[in-house]
């Protein structure tokens, strides 16, 4: 219980009520630009993401799952404070309204991801010796065979793990750059009229 109590608190919690606070100071206090609450919106919960994998150990599922509730969760109460507030429907009412807030929600979600997936990325880059029971898979042994001469079978098993972590790097950090477009895309898109 005290797993799952923790967790709700500081990964999901935590970052809905910043963005809720974000969103209240931007909005109804100073009343400047959305533009400036869509970036907070993605710099809130990025961090969140990144300590799901940095110190839970989690996996990439785990961000995607908390991304989701945090920008459903955040956005929710936006638009509660923003109908208390104006005296307007909670809701909104048109096929618009509802792309952009769905457009914002997915914003503040890959804001999340991407936090995890920088983590994952920076885990890859540490370094890290060779685990004496993993190996390396089939085509990374096929690519170390033909990138060089024929080596001991050691040595083949060292640059074929290399070449997989190489990959996996490129891939991950790949990932890192596609959700980070993706949540600024969809978190300024509307406001800049893309």
């Amino acid at each position: 219980m005290t797993f799952w109590s923790t967790h709700i608190a500081v990964y999901i919690l935590a970052p809905v009520v910043l963005l809720i606070a974000a969103h209240f100071l931007i909005i109804v206090t100073l009343d400047i630009s959305p533009l400036f609450l869509r970036l907070a919106s993605i710099a809130i919960p990025l961090p969140f993401g990144f300590l799901v994998i940095w110190r839970l150990h989690h996996g990439i599922e785990w961000a995607i799952a908390d991304g989701i509730l945090i920008g459903l969760l955040a956005v929710t109460g936006m638009l509660i404070a923003v109908a208390v507030i104006d005296k307007v429907p909670i809701l909104p009412d048109n096929a618009r309204d509802w792309r952009e807030t769905l457009e914002y929600v997915a914003s503040i979600a890959l804001a999340n991801i991407t936090g995890a997936v920088l983590a994952t990325f920076l885990r890859r880059m540490l370094p890290r010796t060779l685990d004496a029971t993993g190996a390396p898979s089939a085509a990374a042994v096929t690519i170390a065979r033909i990138a060089g001469r024929h080596v001991g079978t050691q040595a083949l098993r060292r640059r074929a793990q290399k070449i997989q972590d190489n990959f996996q790097t490129v891939a991950t950090g790949a990932a890192a750059l596609g959700a980070g477009a993706s949540s600024l895309y969809t978190g300024v898109r509307a406001l800049v009229g893309f």
